[in-house]
């Protein structure tokens, strides 16, 4: 999907050197480092294909599978993790109201400076591949 820019080699050879490490969640330098490089290239790509799903709104249930939940690898996922983010995809439109978007939708509307209303407080979750943090903020 963001092939114009090359990732597949890169991503392909961080991912194969992510899963076979001793201990993924080790913090050692070598380690931090696989997941550091891992994490940018990951940032790069969502970035890219982001940008395409933005021109092109018809997309891939795979490309919603990894702008909403980030998911870039099935096998790191597992089977069943993937088939139930998968069979999640469908049910998105679900959520729709004026004040609840899925992150690609938020970032959608973000990006082509739609204006959200929102209430004073909210609570924004903020997701990535390794966690998810929740901040509270004012408007």
């Amino acid at each position: 999907y963001a092939t114009d820019r090359n990732y597949a080699p890169k991503l392909i050879k961080l991912v194969e050197d992510y899963r076979n490490l001793p201990d993924q969640s080790a913090t050692d330098d070598d380690t931090r480092k696989v997941r550091r490089g891992l994490a940018k290239a990951f940032y790069e790509l969502y970035l890219a294909v982001l940008e395409k799903a933005i021109r092109e709104e018809e997309h891939p249930t795979s490309i919603s599978m990894f702008l909403n939940f980030g998911l870039l690898d099935e096998e790191l996922a597992g089977e069943e993790n993937t088939r139930i983010l998968r069979s999640l995809v469908p049910k998105l439109a679900l959520c729709k109201s004026g004040n609840v978007f899925t992150i690609e939708e938020w970032l959608g509307a973000a990006s082509t400076a739609e204006r959200m209303s929102r209430p004073k407080t909210s609570l924004i979750w903020i997701m990535t591949p390794f966690s998810v943090t929740k901040r509270k903020t004012a408007a």
